[in-house]
């Protein structure tokens, strides 16, 4: 195995579509962003090349090419052991905890960044491994987690969808990951810049705390916002128990004080915010965009924009403001 580190860790900031091959669907639209002037959390990707050469290491490369839904769960939870268990070439783990060491958070996102994840044809949403609230002396176990999460039911049927409509090669298929400053954030949310048949509206989904309405964690607010004016022209508003929060070092999942369950989970100054945000990638990538964000008291950061296809609209859910839209 080559250790030649420094064709391993590539900056974020690097990314773009012309890499996806290397760095995956997500990291190449979060470097796209970057360039946009929009916030995002900093931080490099681990390309496919380590993937592929741990895989070819471990004797599973193959049956990653095979992966569909036929895939039995005990062959894939094998499959997950094996790539979680095996160790790090100390030349990776060492150059990774030496760019660690110059990135500005205590505490890490870990993300999957799979090969056409993000893309115009397929977006493996929810499919792969997030993991918030990293320590930096446990990141090894986070990527190798990340790697194994391609080894899931979830993910083989997607596969298997995807192969039936010939958009998706098997052979395609391989994990980068992104490690990237976690965003202390009191409030996020998602975004669809367009609805089915209103395409001059868009929906804000929010709730307080990290990541709580992209986990599921809870009931949110919903912001059905006009384009044009960029107005708010309905607000559904959700009593939220729990939130993930930052505390102690560390992330943890906590129950909201009882006079804020009921209070609007997006500001006016970040709701403009977002919105704004939105309208410019919308522009910027010529498609309507599933867009994630965090507001910390810094303002409103940006962390994924994928293409929203119309199958993945769930127009039924959105209009009786049912849990899971996304």
């Amino acid at each position: 195995m080559s250790t030649a580190t420094e064709n391993y860790l590539i900056p974020l900031s690097s990314c773009h579509r012309g890499l996806a091959s290397i760095v995956g669907g997500k990291a190449a639209a979060l470097g796209q962003l970057m360039r946009f002037s929009v916030r995002c959390p900093d931080g490099f990707v681990l390309p496919t090349t380590l993937f592929r050469e741990q895989c070819l290491r471990l004797g599973i490369r193959g049956l990653i090419d095979a992966l569909d839904e036929s895939s039995g769960e005990q062959q894939l939870e094998e499959l997950r052991a094996r790539l979680v268990t095996a160790g790090l070439p100390d030349a990776i783990t060492a150059e990774i905890q030496n760019r660690l060491s110059i990135l500005d958070s205590d505490l890490l996102a870990v993300r999957s960044s799979a090969t056409l994840e993000d893309s115009a044809t397929a977006s493996f949403a929810g499919a792969f491994q997030t993991q918030l609230g990293v320590r930096k002396e446990v990141v090894s176990d986070a990527i190798k987690r990340c790697w194994a999460s391609i080894f899931t039911a979830s993910a083989g049927g997607y596969v298997s969808a995807l192969k039936r409509q010939d958009r998706l090669s098997s052979s395609e298929i391989a994990m980068a990951v992104i490690i990237e400053q976690l965003i202390p954030a009191h409030s996020s949310g998602v975004v669809a810049t367009s609805l089915p048949g209103r395409s001059g509206e868009m929906l804000i989904e929010a709730g307080f705390g990290l990541g709580t309405v992209v986990d599921g964690a809870g009931r949110h607010d919903k912001f059905f916002v006009d384009k044009g004016s960029r107005q708010v022209t309905r607000h559904t508003q959700h009593r939220q128990v729990n939130e993930n929060v930052i505390e102690d070092g560390a992330l943890k999942l906590r129950p909201v004080q009882l006079e804020r369950q009921m209070q609007k989970k997006l500001e006016d100054d970040a709701l403009a915010q977002v919105i704004e945000a939105a309208l410019l990638l919308e522009n910027h990538l010529g498609s309507a965009l599933s867009i994630e964000f965090a507001v910390d008291s810094r303002g409103v950061w940006i962390t994924q924009a994928r293409p929203l296809p119309p199958p993945a609209f769930n127009f039924f859910a959105i209009e009786q403001g049912l849990q899971g839209t996304w």
